[in-house]
């Protein structure tokens, strides 16, 4: 035993032993309260300090979550065509013609000589029950209003160097309706259409 202790009293012993655990507590308690991000140094938490799988997106910042998002993909394949479709991509030399049948009628394709001529000629059993609505463009993207009703046979034609159409085909005999995209396009001696009919 020191001569310290041996000159304390027991009682002025346990008091010293009593602060002592007093002021060490304290000192541990203001410790947890006091320590916040001001007293926090600059770089003092690193990966090693943060345990695994414990950051989630919501404690990142919104710039730093948009940053991990990557680029665009590429556009996926075509779907499959719907059941009644159409579709065709044709070219002809100068001179040429062909036909493609759509479930309203037939589409003539010609090539003449300076244009492409596209003749839409329609199917009907009632004389008056075919409407065809929408727009279409001569040798240029300006789109134009187009409205026709006629009767079985009626052809609509549409001669320029460049047409398109986007239509809304109707029977009224049948019930049909559809819309008729076609694209034709006349680059020096061949001429070229796209299209399709959207059951």
């Amino acid at each position: 035993m020191s001569r310290l202790t041996r000159a304390m009293s027991p009682a002025a012993l346990f008091i010293a032993v009593l602060a002592l655990i007093v002021a060490t507590s304290a000192g541990s308690a203001y410790a947890a309260v006091k320590i916040g991000t001001k007293q926090l140094k600059s770089n003092a938490v690193t990966s090693a300090k943060i345990k695994d799988k414990t950051i989630r997106t919501g404690d990142l910042a919104r710039s730093t979550t948009r940053s991990l998002r990557g680029g665009t993909g590429p556009q996926g394949p075509a779907g499959p065509r719907g059941p009644g479709s159409t579709s065709f991509d044709t070219s002809l030399e100068a001179g040429g013609q062909t036909t493609v049948r759509v479930p309203f009628g037939k589409l003539y394709l010609y090539c003449s000589a300076s244009q492409v001529f596209t003749q839409v000629d329609i199917d009907s059993a009632d004389p008056n029950g075919l409407m065809a609505a929408g727009t279409y463009g001569i040798n240029d993207d300006a789109p134009r209003s187009l409205s026709v009703t006629g009767a079985a046979g009626v052809p609509i034609s549409l001669p320029a160097a460049k047409i398109w159409a986007d239509l809304q085909i109707s029977d009224r005999a049948t019930g049909r309706t559809g819309t008729l995209r076609v694209q034709g396009v006349r680059t020096g001696s061949t001429c070229r259409w796209i299209g399709q009919y959207i059951p």
